[in-house]
């Protein structure tokens, strides 16, 4: 039987001493997991949310790679980093420094050139990354978020050539059907969507993946002349001329709820306890009207009103998943109390 973490104990220290004090015992674990999480974002990196369920109790380190500017990282200041200090850490990295590597493609899309720069994760983010977990920020979550990240083991069982895990996109958009003379970019039959993605950064960077893009990108642009979706019109041409790369993720992971969306008919049908992501991905957002999007709204209300305070401290909380599901899942933790 596993034994139970104990508590820390607190100490008559500063905030930000105790704020500091709890990231080293964080990262001096050496039975901690990590996962990834990127967020691109526009205008507000922090604003995501996720879990419905409340897991099982996971030694997980979690980290928030925003993009952001100077001016940005001033305004955030140290509060966040304290609010997460045990189970999450927080990178920034200068758009400055690297913007100069996608601002060359003509872009319409309103996310600007943060929607492309997650052509540059497997450059951008450190060596030891071997995977990572790509969101937008306009997703809300409605299961365990360990669920999504089993994925990886199922797409090197399943295509061991794939580089990229998605969801099909739901909507006409590729097939040119959303008005008339509509010219999408090229892809696989529906295309795919990019708000949440799995990256394979090993097999990612070996292919030189900078490469492949830019030259897809480069021909692409010569009849397109600009994109209208942003790297998804990029990683959509790139998935037609090398159909190898991918690995189709269950649609449950990346529900969309744009104003042309066919969700309701392509991947679920009026019972929508089965969905695990949401993805706001129209300019409207949670204004959209689209079917069931009531109890969308009602998820995402939620979650903006749960009260952050919770986050900082530890929560026990067991839930009941399938077997195989509960396996793979506490397969990524070596110490967990639901399970003793």
């Amino acid at each position: 039987m596993p034994e139970r973490k104990q508590p820390t104990k607190m100490r008559s220290d500063s905030r930000g001493d105790r704020c500091r004090r709890l990231r080293h015992e964080s990262r001096s674990d050496d039975n901690t997991d990590q996962i990834d999480i990127v967020l691109s974002s526009k205008s507000n990196p922090f604003s995501f949310r996720f879990g419905r369920k409340r897991t099982s109790y996971v030694e997980i380190s979690i980290r928030y790679v925003a993009f952001t500017g100077r001016r940005d990282r001033e305004r955030e200041g140290g509060g966040r980093d304290c609010l997460y200090s045990v189970l999450v850490s927080v990178s920034f990295y200068d758009t400055a420094s690297i913007q100069s590597q996608v601002e060359w493609v003509p872009n319409k899309h309103y996310s600007g050139i943060f929607g492309l720069m997650k052509l540059l994760l497997p450059v951008i983010l450190p060596k030891n990354l071997t995977q990572v977990i790509v969101l937008d920020t306009d997703l809300t979550f409605a299961s365990d978020i360990a669920e999504l990240w089993v994925q990886f083991k199922k797409m090197k069982e399943e295509n061991s050539k794939a580089v990229i895990g998605l969801v099909e996109n739901q909507s006409d958009w590729y097939l040119g059907k959303i008005w008339k003379n509509h010219k999408p970019w090229s892809a696989l039959g529906r295309g795919f969507n990019t708000g949440v993605m799995l990256f394979d950064l090993v097999k990612m960077r070996a292919m030189r993946w900078g490469q492949v893009w830019r030259l897809v990108a480069e021909k692409e642009l010569m009849s397109m002349l600009s994109t209208q979706l942003a790297d998804q019109d990029i990683i959509n041409a790139v998935l037609r001329v090398h159909p190898t790369f991918y690995f189709e993720l269950s649609c449950a992971y990346n529900v969309q709820l744009s104003e042309h969306t066919k969700s309701d008919q392509l991947c679920y049908t009026d019972d929508v306890t089965e969905i695990k992501i949401v993805h706001w991905n129209s300019p409207a957002k949670t204004n959209v009207e689209t079917k069931h999007v009531q109890y969308f709204r009602s998820l995402y209300l939620t979650f903006q009103q749960f009260d952050g305070n919770l986050l900082r401290r530890d929560l026990l909380g067991c839930w009941n998943a399938p077997d195989s599901l509960e396996s793979e899942i506490n397969s990524l933790n070596r110490r967990d109390p639901c399970n003793s």
